[in-house]
């Protein structure tokens, strides 16, 4: 099942804004509430690590299920 979200739109899709604000406002939250609840455990650098790799997770997770791989990816 691929998503079209990344295609150019000729008309406005408020809902579809509106889903994607307060996802992304929740995947921030629940980064900010796993660090505060490790950062007595572990390192800035190891937080730092561990939220990069979920972060690239989801962009290819996206990606994925929009466009394809192909959009991470620079063509020149």
């Amino acid at each position: 099942m691929k998503l079209n979200i990344l295609d150019s739109q000729n008309d406005d899709n408020p809902l579809l804004a509106l889903t994607l604000l307060i996802f992304g406002v929740l995947i921030l939250s629940l980064q900010d509430a796993l660090i505060k609840m490790m950062s007595s455990e572990t390192t800035f650098w190891q937080l730092q690590f561990l939220r990069s790799i979920c972060n690239i997770i989801l962009l290819i997770l996206i990606a994925y299920y929009t466009n394809g791989l192909k959009i991470l990816f620079p063509i020149n």
